[in-house]
């Protein structure tokens, strides 16, 4: 096992995303859209415009990280990058934020409305590609690569079905990956999902890193944190704010585990209490005297 977790948002966007790691990023977004075609390709979905790989790609320059912003466990450390024609958007997330799909359809709608200036017409907006890079179990989703598109609905059952160009968001699933038995070290994407798996076996990840050469940087890259003493307090930041993430989320569960006990106590006693007060009422008993010894409110023992 590594040392350094490269999920870990700021190793990350340090092995991936800084001026000089485009080779990486255009490397991993080319496995992503080949992945992509093939599951087109599976489906037999023809009258789609897809780009079969990228040349070339550009990385904006991040904002600057600072230690607040680092130990915010809400912030999203991204990599924005872009090409002549598409915003790419890439972020790596560990922890399961909950309504992950509907967060990123919001977050590539609000940066595909940011993209035109005034007094721009709408020909000049480019596509937006979100891809999330997520390490958690999906609900019912066991698929390492899903992605999704605008389309429209009657077009479905035909061989042509008709997709708005614009939005697309992919999720890669780390969780659904570790469980492939087989994994395919000529697959490009495998290749990928193999280096970030912190627990990737030494010997295939080696092999891994000698068949490709962007992966091998972006591991030097990431050795290279633990070596300086800035970066990997920075490393730390991150790693206290999602172990913090995850103690809260804990807290919060075991609290209403508590709760649910107390008030399934109460449900309980109160429960028996109107099954007693119906016997008594059976009786002929007032609901006065039902109500002295039972604790119930009179109007209610009156509806039983």
């Amino acid at each position: 096992m590594r040392e350094l977790d490269p999920l870990n948002d700021f190793g990350f966007l340090k092995c991936m995303g800084e001026n000089g790691d485009e080779e990486q990023l255009l490397s991993f977004i080319n496995a992503i859209f080949k992945s992509r075609n093939k599951i087109i390709i599976k489906n037999g979905i023809k009258n789609i415009s897809i780009a079969e790989s990228l040349d070339n790609i550009e990385i904006d320059e991040n904002t600057k990280l600072s230690a607040e912003k680092l130990k915010d466990k809400y912030c999203i450390l991204d990599i924005r990058s872009k090409t002549y024609n598409k915003e790419i958007i890439i972020e790596a997330q560990r922890q399961n934020t909950g309504e992950m799909i509907k967060r990123s359809l919001f977050y590539a709608c609000n940066i595909y409305r940011r993209l035109i200036k005034e007094g721009q017409n709408y020909q000049k907006l480019p596509e937006v590609i979100a891809i999330n890079l997520i390490d958690y179990k999906m609900k019912n989703n066991d698929n390492i690569h899903t992605f999704y598109r605008l389309i429209d609905i009657p077009s479905i059952k035909t061989c042509t079905p008709k997709f708005l160009e614009g939005i697309e968001i992919h999720f890669i699933n780390m969780q659904n990956f570790k469980k492939l038995k087989n994994k395919d070290i000529n697959n490009s994407l495998h290749q990928w999902l193999i280096y970030f798996d912190k627990n990737t076996n030494p010997k295939l990840l080696n092999k891994v890193i000698k068949m490709n050469k962007p992966i091998e940087k972006a591991q030097k890259k990431l050795d290279l944190i633990s070596m300086s003493d800035e970066d990997y307090r920075m490393y730390e930041m991150r790693e206290m704010a999602q172990y913090d993430e995850i103690t809260l989320k804990y807290t919060a569960t075991q609290k209403g585990i508590e709760i649910g006990k107390t008030e399934g106590i109460k449900e309980g006693k109160e429960k028996a209490s109107i099954e007693y007060a119906k016997k008594l009422k059976e009786t002929g008993m007032s609901t006065e005297q039902i109500s002295k010894i039972i604790d119930l409110p009179i109007e209610k023992i009156e509806k039983l």
